[in-house]
């Protein structure tokens, strides 16, 4: 919870292996466009 009140509200692991890098980094696009949400309200409002 504490990651949301400083904006987070996900994170995409890196791989070790350097295809499995380039393959997530060509799914960034999409998923930043289609997966990606906020966080829900009731998360930033807890202390």
């Amino acid at each position: 919870m504490n990651s949301y009140k400083l904006g987070v509200n996900n994170y995409i692991q890196k791989p070790f292996n350097f295809s499995e890098f380039q393959d997530t980094v060509r799914q960034l696009g999409m998923y930043w466009l289609l997966v990606n949400n906020r966080p829900p309200a009731a998360a930033l409002a807890r202390s």
